[in-house]
Protein backbone atom coordinates (compact mmCIF):
# COMPACT_ATOMS: atom_id res chain seq x y z
CA UNK A 1 0.00 0.00 0.00
CA UNK A 2 2.79 2.41 0.89
CA UNK A 3 4.50 1.64 -2.41
CA UNK A 4 1.34 2.54 -4.37
CA UNK A 5 0.97 5.76 -2.42
CA UNK A 6 4.61 6.67 -3.06
CA UNK A 7 4.29 5.86 -6.81
CA UNK A 8 1.24 8.10 -7.08
CA UNK A 9 3.23 11.03 -5.70
CA UNK A 10 1.90 10.81 -2.14
CA UNK A 11 3.95 10.63 0.97
CA UNK A 12 3.24 8.01 3.63
CA UNK A 13 4.71 10.54 6.06
CA UNK A 14 1.78 12.81 5.28
CA UNK A 15 -0.60 9.93 5.90
CA UNK A 16 0.85 9.32 9.37
CA UNK A 17 0.93 13.02 10.15
CA UNK A 18 -2.78 13.40 9.41
CA UNK A 19 -3.63 10.82 12.06
CA UNK A 20 -2.97 13.43 14.75
CA UNK A 21 -6.09 14.58 16.51
CA UNK A 22 -5.56 18.29 15.89
CA UNK A 23 -4.84 19.72 12.48
CA UNK A 24 -2.48 22.62 12.87
CA UNK A 25 -1.07 25.10 10.41
CA UNK A 26 2.30 23.34 10.61
CA UNK A 27 0.63 20.05 9.62
CA UNK A 28 -1.02 21.74 6.66
CA UNK A 29 2.22 23.38 5.52
CA UNK A 30 4.13 20.10 5.68
CA UNK A 31 1.38 18.19 3.87
CA UNK A 32 1.17 20.90 1.23
CA UNK A 33 4.93 20.63 0.62
CA UNK A 34 4.62 16.85 0.31
CA UNK A 35 1.79 17.14 -2.24
CA UNK A 36 3.37 19.83 -4.45
CA UNK A 37 4.55 17.25 -7.00
CA UNK A 38 1.13 15.70 -7.28
CA UNK A 39 -0.58 19.09 -7.62
CA UNK A 40 1.74 20.05 -10.49
CA UNK A 41 1.35 16.67 -12.18
CA UNK A 42 -2.44 16.67 -11.87
CA UNK A 43 -2.79 20.20 -13.23
CA UNK A 44 -0.48 19.62 -16.21
CA UNK A 45 -2.35 16.70 -17.75
CA UNK A 46 -2.74 16.90 -21.53
CA UNK A 47 -6.42 17.85 -21.49
CA UNK A 48 -5.69 20.72 -19.09
CA UNK A 49 -2.78 22.27 -21.04
CA UNK A 50 -4.78 25.24 -22.43
CA UNK A 51 -5.72 26.28 -18.89
CA UNK A 52 -2.73 25.04 -16.90
CA UNK A 53 -2.41 28.03 -14.55
CA UNK A 54 -6.10 27.97 -13.70
CA UNK A 55 -5.91 24.20 -13.25
CA UNK A 56 -3.02 24.52 -10.80
CA UNK A 57 -4.93 27.15 -8.81
CA UNK A 58 -7.97 24.83 -8.75
CA UNK A 59 -5.78 21.93 -7.59
CA UNK A 60 -4.42 24.01 -4.70
CA UNK A 61 -7.93 25.10 -3.70
CA UNK A 62 -9.16 21.51 -3.89
CA UNK A 63 -6.26 20.39 -1.69
CA UNK A 64 -7.09 23.05 0.92
CA UNK A 65 -10.75 22.06 0.86
CA UNK A 66 -9.88 18.37 1.16
CA UNK A 67 -7.62 19.09 4.14
CA UNK A 68 -10.37 21.08 5.82
CA UNK A 69 -13.20 18.61 5.16
CA UNK A 70 -11.36 15.32 5.64
CA UNK A 71 -12.96 13.05 8.24
CA UNK A 72 -10.69 10.19 9.27
CA UNK A 73 -13.61 8.41 10.93
CA UNK A 74 -15.01 7.64 7.46
CA UNK A 75 -12.26 5.05 7.01
CA UNK A 76 -10.93 6.55 3.79
CA UNK A 77 -7.16 7.15 3.54
CA UNK A 78 -6.23 10.80 3.31
CA UNK A 79 -4.09 10.25 0.20
CA UNK A 80 -6.95 8.62 -1.70
CA UNK A 81 -9.42 11.28 -0.60
CA UNK A 82 -7.13 14.11 -1.74
CA UNK A 83 -6.39 12.44 -5.07
CA UNK A 84 -10.06 11.85 -5.83
CA UNK A 85 -11.04 15.38 -4.77
CA UNK A 86 -8.36 17.09 -6.87
CA UNK A 87 -8.88 14.96 -9.98
CA UNK A 88 -12.65 15.37 -9.75
CA UNK A 89 -12.46 19.14 -9.38
CA UNK A 90 -9.97 19.43 -12.26
CA UNK A 91 -12.20 17.39 -14.53
CA UNK A 92 -15.18 19.57 -13.58
CA UNK A 93 -13.12 22.65 -14.48
CA UNK A 94 -12.24 21.10 -17.84
CA UNK A 95 -15.88 20.26 -18.60
CA UNK A 96 -16.91 23.85 -17.84
CA UNK A 97 -14.31 25.21 -20.27
CA UNK A 98 -15.15 22.55 -22.87
CA UNK A 99 -18.80 23.64 -22.87
CA UNK A 100 -17.68 27.23 -23.45
CA UNK A 101 -15.37 26.19 -26.28
CA UNK A 102 -18.17 24.22 -27.93
CA UNK A 103 -20.53 27.19 -27.68
CA UNK A 104 -17.94 29.37 -29.39
CA UNK A 105 -17.56 26.83 -32.19
CA UNK A 106 -21.27 26.49 -32.81
CA UNK A 107 -22.00 30.21 -32.83
CA UNK A 108 -19.29 30.79 -35.45
CA UNK A 109 -20.54 27.97 -37.68
CA UNK A 110 -23.50 29.76 -39.24
CA UNK A 111 -21.89 29.55 -42.69
CA UNK A 112 -23.56 27.25 -45.17
CA UNK A 113 -22.33 25.98 -48.50
CA UNK A 114 -24.31 28.72 -50.26
CA UNK A 115 -22.77 31.49 -48.11
CA UNK A 116 -19.34 30.03 -48.70
CA UNK A 117 -19.86 29.98 -52.44
CA UNK A 118 -21.06 33.59 -52.51
CA UNK A 119 -17.80 34.66 -50.88
CA UNK A 120 -15.72 33.20 -53.71
CA UNK A 121 -14.32 35.84 -56.01
CA UNK A 122 -13.80 35.30 -59.73
CA UNK A 123 -12.68 37.49 -62.62
CA UNK A 124 -16.23 38.16 -63.79
CA UNK A 125 -19.75 37.63 -62.43
CA UNK A 126 -20.48 35.15 -65.25
CA UNK A 127 -17.49 33.01 -64.28
CA UNK A 128 -18.59 33.13 -60.64
CA UNK A 129 -22.08 31.88 -61.53
CA UNK A 130 -20.71 29.07 -63.70
CA UNK A 131 -18.18 28.07 -61.02
CA UNK A 132 -20.82 28.05 -58.28
CA UNK A 133 -23.20 25.90 -60.30
CA UNK A 134 -20.49 23.48 -61.35
CA UNK A 135 -19.26 23.19 -57.76
CA UNK A 136 -22.81 22.66 -56.44
CA UNK A 137 -23.44 20.05 -59.14
CA UNK A 138 -20.17 18.32 -58.27
CA UNK A 139 -21.06 18.33 -54.56
CA UNK A 140 -24.44 16.75 -55.36
CA UNK A 141 -22.64 13.84 -57.05
CA UNK A 142 -20.82 12.94 -53.82
CA UNK A 143 -22.30 10.56 -51.29
CA UNK A 144 -24.18 12.12 -48.36
CA UNK A 145 -21.37 11.14 -45.97
CA UNK A 146 -18.74 12.76 -48.21
CA UNK A 147 -20.85 15.91 -48.49
CA UNK A 148 -21.10 16.10 -44.70
CA UNK A 149 -17.35 15.60 -44.33
CA UNK A 150 -16.67 18.38 -46.86
CA UNK A 151 -19.23 20.63 -45.15
CA UNK A 152 -17.72 20.24 -41.68
CA UNK A 153 -14.01 20.10 -42.53
CA UNK A 154 -13.79 22.64 -45.35
CA UNK A 155 -16.81 24.90 -45.26
CA UNK A 156 -17.34 25.13 -41.49
CA UNK A 157 -13.63 24.58 -40.78
CA UNK A 158 -14.01 22.02 -38.01
CA UNK A 159 -11.03 19.83 -37.25
CA UNK A 160 -11.12 16.21 -38.33
CA UNK A 161 -11.47 15.17 -34.70
CA UNK A 162 -14.49 17.44 -34.16
CA UNK A 163 -16.05 16.23 -37.41
CA UNK A 164 -15.54 12.64 -36.32
CA UNK A 165 -17.34 13.38 -33.05
CA UNK A 166 -20.27 15.04 -34.82
CA UNK A 167 -20.65 12.28 -37.43
CA UNK A 168 -19.87 9.52 -34.90
CA UNK A 169 -17.14 7.98 -37.03
CA UNK A 170 -13.41 7.62 -36.50
CA UNK A 171 -10.97 10.40 -37.26
CA UNK A 172 -9.27 8.11 -39.79
CA UNK A 173 -12.59 7.66 -41.60
CA UNK A 174 -12.96 11.44 -41.79
CA UNK A 175 -9.45 11.85 -43.22
CA UNK A 176 -10.00 9.08 -45.78
CA UNK A 177 -13.46 10.39 -46.69
CA UNK A 178 -12.16 13.93 -47.15
CA UNK A 179 -9.29 12.74 -49.34
CA UNK A 180 -11.60 10.64 -51.50
CA UNK A 181 -14.24 13.39 -51.76
CA UNK A 182 -11.69 15.99 -52.86
CA UNK A 183 -10.28 13.57 -55.41
CA UNK A 184 -13.75 12.93 -56.83
CA UNK A 185 -14.52 16.68 -56.89
CA UNK A 186 -11.35 17.30 -58.90
CA UNK A 187 -12.31 14.59 -61.40
CA UNK A 188 -15.88 15.93 -61.77
CA UNK A 189 -14.90 19.59 -62.11
CA UNK A 190 -11.96 19.02 -64.48
CA UNK A 191 -13.99 16.84 -66.90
Amino acid sequence: MKRKIREAGFSPKGEKMYKNEKNTLEDFEELFKNYQGFLRKASSQNYLRPLQEEAYAQAVLSFCEAFRKFDRRAGVPFAGYVKAKINGDLYTLFKKHRRNWQRELYTDSSDTAENFLTQLTFASPENAIVAKHSLLAALQQLSSRQRLIIKYTIILQYTQKETAGILRISQQAVAAGKKKALSELRKIILR
